[in-house]
């Protein structure tokens, strides 16, 4: 239990006369330095007395807080006598924190407990003597709190290097580092209210109870401060600080407050905090990909305000929410009081799942994982996120959180080596591994992961597209693209928004290549980029989110159909204007691009391909190969090549020019991933796509061999090749012969939309009937040779049917044998297969014997191989009857004995006719020959010689 802090102010002017007695030494420091400020005394004690409450209702200060706008549930109610439940939560994070469940016999273990005795001992002979500091500062002395708990270490349980060590360090943190409330946080809202705090966390679940009353009096008053439940108003240098908009549950920023808090809780022992941490990871987790718009808009496209990232898992820091949240999970589980509900369970699975689980290629994190941040960099928390779920009983989606879990390892074998790239993360200790103490404190997670993680998923394939951050996924067995129509979410020393439209391709060949990059590389290693010459442009304008109004795509299955209409300010009062639109077929991705202008003086180009030096390229006129891509250069233009250099790696770009502000320029061109020279070569000689249209209002490309079409109308046209929409949209449809099977349909407004859409191919009758059904459709017209059809859309929302229809090509039907006699019984079997989608309308099946066959009553038996509940068929005299849905089964057989009773040589054709609107019909037909003739020919046989072993022939 906290005590009051009466000692306080003798320990601290002990401390000061000690200094005061070394002035000669501390003179020349005393002169450049800020003056010291105390921490606050007893000012706090009463906030702790006020929420030291095991039961009741409790409103926490935060509510009266001004200067950022908050949550608006600060009103909690506890129930937690004795605080059982808060005390068992608190004793389990403290014995992780205090590594009491690390297995010392594991090697990599030790080998971890060497490399933070080396890197301590090195910080600590460094260490000022006279004025306490310690290189590394509080994250060092974090790190030497891990180590007094190692079994063998020098520091193992030494008090001494508490006093001696780990004591000054805190005190000259405190004194000149800013590591005092009354400083009022000098800069970074990202260190003063995440990093800091966790720190301070870890230091005193660690070794805060050998610390001397003055230095933890200071360290609690410090953490007490960071936490924006105890109701001061907002921080930071300017006293505006960002953390008010923050702190809903919209990017990871919000869950670490909340974890802060949390853990606050535990540590203080309020109950009150705990609930209300608890309470709001559950509410966000809950709600979080339903929230309303920001409350600031700069503009309409999806993502409204720079911060509102929460409203898909996908957005900026997704990945640390997704870890954040699964640290919450793992440590709080099995509490009925503060642990997670059961729907937050499954948002966090479905988030994993239906979104992060697209991102990680080959043990790296791809762009989506990051919003429009796309780094390439080897950051963990995705990786840490699946750890922790992975300890969970029965955790979500097992198999692909272990497919993770491997691949990641995979690829870190000798450590977890969680590089963090530029505005990577908060460091608290699950998101921190690539220091020797935080990985300690993971091993016992990982052990449990990685035993439950031996029977990994296959990774999905498909087309996902991510509308609130507009990047569009495509993955395949042995490759990945992403294309990120919008690349960046801030300017400064971020990605530009000059770079919206990039492909990125990661292939079995080439994931090597974007191993350990820095920001300076990442940034310019994007495909199908159009763009001015030179700098990029980071100016004052660059984040302006008015820019590039239309961007979306529509998915179906492997396929996709994309585009954007690009504008973007390449310098304060230029821009770059393009329509862009990629189309991923089966074997390829076509581009094209139209209406290239720029009033920029600086040549624009569209760059096709980046890749390392030293890699080979080889290439022809209008193709060129790098050992793992294709690239196909379709409308006669040149490629280029140059070579560049960043951050002293040299790197090959290919491209092709538009010259000085074009007017009207456009490009053609496909990739093909995984693929080989000749295959690059062959499909240059004879494209397997071709356009259909290509100008300012539409753009369209069909795919010869898999019949997919698609289409991106940037507005209103009805001159698209037969095609006609009424306002922006994305279209992709596949056919089968002359008619439509599979379509899906994007709004890429920012309010719900009608939009009138035209296709000139005939629909088949399946697609027809489900189009009606839909609650968004309110007009299908099918023609001959046409489908027209409205639908009102809401914002960014997607119409799909369909990805293959139900096809019953494969049923048949047979009889035990070709021939019987009159009175003889034979036994029937009839299998309906479908090889296609599952059906979702009623099927009938009617079995009529032909005359001369008779059923055999009670022979009837019908089955399926799915979970579907079969109503029995009637089977009666020479008819037999069924109808239902088989929605989850794939082989539906009917088997029955029917008796021979014609006395007549005959030929019997048996016929089952399958029914299922607006499929059509399916008949299959058995036949037998009953009482046959009989005819007795004499046997003829070739006289053959035969070898009988004594030099004759028989």
């Amino acid at each position: 239990m906290m005590t009051k802090r009466r000692a306080r102010h003798w320990l601290r002017w002990q401390s000061w006369l000690l200094l005061v007695g070394q002035l000669w030494w501390l003179a020349g420091l005393l002169l450049t330095a800020p003056a010291p400020v105390l921490a606050v005394s007893d000012s706090y004690q009463g906030i702790l007395d006020a929420l030291s409450v095991e039961t009741g209702t409790v409103t926490l200060p935060g509510a009266n807080a001004e200067g950022f706008t908050g949550p608006t549930r600060w009103t909690v109610t506890v129930n937690d006598p004795g605080m059982a439940e808060l005390e068992r939560l608190r004793r389990r994070y403290q014995e992780m924190v205090q590594l009491r469940y690390v297995d010392w016999d594991d090697p990599a273990v030790q080998e971890r407990v060497a490399r933070l005795e080396r890197d301590l001992v090195w910080r600590v002979n460094q260490q000022n003597a006279q004025t306490g500091e310690i290189s590394g500062g509080l994250q060092t002395v974090r790190q030497l709190a891990f180590a007094y708990h190692v079994p063998g270490s020098r520091w193992y349980q030494d008090t001494q290097m508490i006093r001696n060590v780990i004591e000054p360090a805190l005190r000259y943190e405190i004194t000149y580092n800013n590591l005092h409330p009354d400083n009022g946080l000098p800069g970074n809202w990202w260190t003063w209210e995440v990093q800091v705090p966790f720190r301070l966390l870890d230091i005193l679940f660690a070794v805060g109870e050998e610390l001397s009353p003055d230095v933890r009096d200071d360290l609690e008053d410090m953490l007490l401060w960071c936490n924006l439940w105890i109701g001061r108003d907002s921080s930071s240098l300017t006293k505006a600080s960002p953390s008010g908009d923050l702190f809903y549950l919209t990017e990871a920023n919000g869950a670490w407050f909340r974890v802060v808090s949390l853990l606050t809780g535990l540590y203080f022992r309020l109950p009150p905090v705990v609930q209300w941490a608890a309470n709001e990871m559950n509410w966000g987790l809950r709600t979080n990909e339903g929230l309303a718009a920001g409350t600031r808009s700069a503009g309409p496209k999806p993502d409204y305000t720079p911060w509102d990232h929460g409203r898909a898992p996908n957005q900026l820091y997704g990945d640390h929410l997704f870890e954040t949240a699964a640290f919450y999970v793992y440590l709080t589980h099995d509490s009925p009081l503060y642990g997670p509900t059961s729907e937050a369970v499954t948002y966090l699975g479905d988030y994993f799942h239906e979104w992060l689980r697209w991102n990680f290629y080959q043990g790296l994190e791809q762009p989506a994982t990051r919003g429009r941040w796309p780094h390439m960099t080897e950051a963990g928390e995705l990786f840490m996120g699946a750890v922790f779920l992975l300890n969970l009983p029965d955790p979500p989606y097992a198999d692909e959180l272990a497919r993770v879990v491997v691949e990641w390892l995979a690829k870190h074998p000798d450590d977890l080596e969680m590089e963090q790239g530029y505005w990577g993360i908060a460091t608290p200790w699950f998101g921190n591994f690539h220091l020797p103490g935080d990985t300690l404190l993971g091993q016992p997670a990982l052990a449990q992961a990685v035993a439950r993680a031996q029977t990994p998923a296959p990774p999905p394939t498909g087309a996902r597209y991510y509308p609130w951050s507009e990047f569009l996924v495509v993955r395949r067995s042995s490759w990945y693209a992403g294309l990120a129509m919008r690349t960046a979410n801030v300017a400064p020393r971020a990605l530009a928004r000059e770079h919206d439209g990039g492909l990125v391709f990661f292939t079995d060949g080439n994931v090597t290549d974007f191993v350990d990059l820095e920001l300076q590389e990442a940034q310019h290693l994007y495909d199908g980029i159009t763009a001015v010459t030179g700098e990029v442009y980071n100016g004052p304008n660059a984040w302006r989110r008015e820019e590039s109004p239309m961007a979306g795509a529509a998915t179906l299955g492997d396929f996709a159909a994309a585009g954007m209409a690009l504008q973007v300010l390449v310098d304060d009062d230029r821009r770059l204007w393009a329509h862009k639109s990629c189309f991923a077929f089966d074997e390829e991705i076509v581009c094209l691009g139209s209406d290239i202008r720029s009033d920029d003086s600086r040549p624009v180009r569209t760059y096709l391909h980046t890749l390392p030096a030293a890699r080979t390229l080889e290439g022809g006129s209008n193709w060129l190969y790098d050992g793992t891509l294709g690239v196909v250069v379709a409308d006669g233009a040149t490629w280029k090549q140059e070579t560049v250099t960043y951050n002293d790696r040299d790197w090959v770009q290919t491209f092709v020019e538009h010259g000085v502000q074009p007017s009207g320029a456009t490009y053609r061109f496909a990739y093909l991933p995984m693929t080989s020279r000749s295959r690059t070569q062959s499909y240059a000689q004879a494209p397997d796509f071709e356009v259909l249209v290509q100008t300012v209002a539409a753009h369209g490309a069909r795919d010869r061999s898999s019949q997919a079409t698609g289409m991106v109308f940037f507005e209103a046209t009805d001159q698209a090749a037969g095609h006609a929409a009424s306002g922006p949209a994305h279209l992709l449809y596949i056919a089968q012969g002359d008619r439509v099977h599979s379509l899906a349909l994007y709004n890429p407004s920012p309010t719900t939309t009608t939009l009138t859409i035209t296709l000139p191919l005939a629909p088949m009758p399946i697609l027809v009937s489900r189009m009606r059904a839909h609650p968004w459709v309110t007009s299908v017209q099918a023609g001959a040779d046409s489908l027209t059809f409205t639908a009102e859309v809401p914002r960014f929302g997607s119409l799909a049917w369909l990805q293959r229809p139900p096809d019953l090509s494969k049923s048949y039907k047979i009889v035990s044998r070709p021939d019987a006699r009159v009175g003889e019984t034979v036994t029937y079997t009839v299998v309906v297969r479908n090889s296609g989608d599952p059906f979702t309308e009623t099927m009938r099946l009617t079995d009529t014997l032909p005359s001369g066959l008779q059923l055999v009553a009670g022979s009837c038996q019908l089955r399926a191989d799915g979970a579907d509940a079969l109503e029995a068929p009637a089977c009666a005299g020479s008819r037999i009857t069924w109808e239902g849905v088989l929605s989850s089964s794939t082989v539906l057989t009917l088997t029955y004995r029917a008796r021979v009773d014609e006395g007549r040589p005959a030929v019997l054709r048996n016929t089952v006719v399958v029914e299922s609107s607006p499929v059509g019909v399916l008949s299959r037909s058995a036949t037998m020959i009953v009482n046959a003739y009989r005819i007795v020919l004499p046997l003829i046989l070739k006289q053959s010689l035969i070898a009988n072993g004594r030099g004759l022939y028989s």
